[in-house]
């Protein structure tokens, strides 16, 4: 259960962060394309939360593709934020 808590809570941290920093302009809203991975990330935690032992293993490595799609679209928003200035 503890390990469940851990992977929903830095998963949410992730989005949250994203925000925080959109919201006090360390970064231009651009860099919340990032979200456009957040139904992935829902339908993650609802995996992880149902599946146990070898079905777990494949969620957890869709949850590394989750983590590069989330930096290939932050990091997409960051530089469409430069060009468009």
């Amino acid at each position: 259960r503890g390990s469940l808590r851990e992977y929903n809570t830095l998963l949410l941290l992730a989005y949250l962060v994203l925000g925080f920093s959109v919201f006090t302009r360390a970064v231009t809203i651009w860099a919340l394309l990032a979200l456009l991975s957040a139904p992935r990330a829902w339908m993650l935690t609802r995996q992880v939360a149902a599946n146990r032992g070898r079905a777990l293993n494949k969620s957890l490595a869709d949850t590394g593709q989750l983590v590069l799609l989330f930096g290939v679209l932050y990091s997409l928003g960051l530089v469409i934020s430069r060009l468009v200035q």
